[in-house]
């Protein structure tokens, strides 16, 4: 039987991966991942505050935004930062890329508040992550009326 794998989290606090797991990705130009300037994802007021007192880094911040890690990182001086977050759509749990990475990283993968895994089901099954409080699990997708 073929089989699909599909990372999921499965602790309280919910879905998150690791600063270290991020660069990787980066490293890997994996397709799960997006890259926005400051100003088209923040609005151009936000920009000056990143600025302040940190011309000297090369990472300027690491943000929780939407459950997913976010790092801003100027690429060379006197060059735009840039911020960096795992992709939030359905295809970024699938992504062969990001299931190497948390396989290759183990626990250093995890975000906060995250025990990621990586479950295995059957490839031609339609299904949902459903979730508690941040523990994740896998549902076959059935009908429902109400």
């Amino acid at each position: 039987m073929k089989t699909q794998q599909i990372v999921i989290n499965k602790c309280y606090g919910g879905f998150s991966i690791s600063i270290k797991a991020l660069i990787e990705l980066i490293e890997m130009n994996a397709d799960c991942i997006d890259k926005h300037s400051l100003e088209d994802y923040y609005g151009e007021d936000y920009k000056d505050e990143f600025y302040k007192d940190k011309k000297e880094m090369d990472v300027i911040g690491e943000y929780l935004v939407n459950n997913f890690y976010c790092m801003v990182i100027r690429p060379l001086k006197d060059k735009v930062p840039v911020l960096y977050r795992l992709s939030n759509d359905d295809s970024t749990r699938t992504n062969k890329d990001f299931i190497k990475v948390v396989n290759k990283l183990g626990e250093a993968s995890y975000g906060s508040c995250a025990k990621l895994k990586i479950i295995d089901i059957p490839i031609d099954v339609k299904y949902s992550i459903e979730e508690y409080d941040g523990i994740e699990w896998i549902a076959e997708v059935h009908r429902t009326w109400k």
